[in-house]
């Protein structure tokens, strides 16, 4: 993949995977209670309205979906991606 390895060449188990987004809440959860902290594991970007749907944001480095975008019963958050035939969500 050469120059793109950066931004697609990560592997990781299930587990590894899990052990970041547990680093990520944390990160968070010290965030929001502590408005000086900081962490490369999330944005400082509080949200915003992507402007494409009624209830989908961007924020945190996570979209959200509310109930107002009419495919969930409760607010949805997520992060994937694609490249070269593998996703993930």
């Amino acid at each position: 993949m050469g120059l793109l390895t950066p931004h697609g060449g990560m592997y990781s188990s299930l587990e590894g995977m899990l052990q970041l987004m547990q680093q990520q809440l944390t990160a968070y959860n010290v965030k929001k209670n502590n408005a000086k902290a900081s962490s490369p594991l999330l944005s400082t970007q509080v949200s915003y309205t992507t402007g494409l749907y009624d209830g989908l944001d961007y924020g945190y480095d996570m979209f959200s979906a509310t109930t107002e975008l009419g495919l969930y019963h409760e607010t949805v958050l997520w992060h994937g991606g694609d490249l070269d035939g593998f996703g993930s969500e």
